[in-house]
């Protein structure tokens, strides 16, 4: 992935996983990533998964790992998130 797609990626996630995460938390990653630090802003959002063991989706999940091998990192704290059921998928996705 390029920048751009870097960025985009992770704004789609952080749109996606905004009412399930703290607010602050995902302005945090927000203001890293309009920074440019992309591996800061995945690592803030990824730590604050973990924390509030929020539940994910399949597309979820699967942008997690895809970003994390991206950026270069460990991608074990995204096999631990509990899985969102399909059923509370927003069909928007």
């Amino acid at each position: 992935m390029d920048v751009r797609e870097i960025t985009r990626a992770l704004e789609a996630l952080l749109d996606s996983l905004s009412g399930r995460v703290d607010a602050a938390e995902i302005d945090m990653s927000r203001d890293d990533l309009d920074a440019g630090e992309w591996r800061l802003a995945f690592e803030a959002l990824l730590a604050a998964l973990a924390a509030e063991r929020v539940a994910v989706t399949e597309a979820e999940r699967a942008d997690l790992l895809r970003l994390a091998a991206d950026l270069d990192i460990d991608p074990a704290p995204v096999g631990e998130l509990p899985e969102r059921p399909a059923a509370q998928e927003d069909p928007a996705l």
